[in-house]
């Protein structure tokens, strides 16, 4: 009878170690078919610009960790020279406001701005970083500077996108503030978003021709989805570049 009751439980045991093996690789499946689903118009997640500091240490140029990835054709870094320094036209200052250039092909850009939201303290002064307000402005004076045209404040679309997990955690949605810029030769298509503290400005700049392609506005829909600017942004590309089906 014992003999029995042994085999019994053995049996359970492995049928327990059988369902959780067979639980882990459909989520391996599930988050491969998310890698997969990405990659078709993705390229990997961006390299958040870094600059050298004394004693030859690099830190983030930027005032926190960012986690994006970008449609393909453009660099994943911001091109530099041999000491490690932005080249001229891969950064561009603005209104106190530093545009972060990741160069593509055929004349498309991708630009990153960011900063915190400046809140008043008790004795009445502002923290660093710029009012919601004032960073839109800073952005659009910005614009003007790079490319020698008007970015007038027209109203915003309000999109949100749901990201997808690469693990099991319910992500919050992404709400963003679109505006969209175009002319007989390019589209240039802004994207702010606000976190907390923290907030950014994605600028995808594409010819006429290629923003009116399907492909790119799924490319962009995807990579507004896999944004990340919580403190979670530097493990997840940890992650991403460990677990990367390119």
């Amino acid at each position: 009878m014992r003999k029995y009751v042994c085999l019994l439980l053995l049996a359970f045991v492995c049928g327990c170690g059988l369902d959780d093996y067979e639980a882990r690789m459909d989520l391996q499946r599930d988050r491969m078919k998310i890698f997969d689903e990405e990659n078709k118009v993705l390229s990997g997640c961006i390299h958040p610009p870094t600059m050298k500091v004394k004693g030859g240490a690099e830190k983030l140029a930027v005032p926190f960790d960012i986690f994006l990835r970008i449609p393909k054709g453009f660099h994943l870094g911001v091109k530099t020279d041999k000491n490690g320094l932005f080249l001229k036209d891969a950064s561009f200052e603005a209104a106190g406001l530093i545009f972060y250039r990741f160069e593509g092909i055929q004349g498309t850009n991708f630009f990153l701005a960011a900063a915190t939201v400046a809140t008043p303290t008790k004795d009445g002064k502002r923290k660093t970083g710029f009012s919601k307000e004032e960073f839109k402005d800073n952005v659009r004076a910005g614009l003007h500077a790079i490319f020698q045209r008007n970015f007038p404040a027209i109203k915003p679309n309000e999109v949100v996108k749901q990201p997808q997990s690469y693990k099991t955690e319910k992500l919050q949605p992404l709400a963003f503030e679109e505006y969209v810029y175009g002319d007989d030769k390019m589209t240039v298509a802004v994207y702010y978003h606000e976190r907390n503290n923290r907030q950014v400005a994605l600028i995808y700049q594409y010819t006429k021709q290629m923003y009116a392609d399907p492909n790119t506005g799924k490319g962009i829909d995807v990579s507004l989805k896999s944004l990340d600017i919580s403190d979670a942004a530097f493990g997840k590309r940890l992650f991403f570049n460990k677990n990367k089906r390119l």
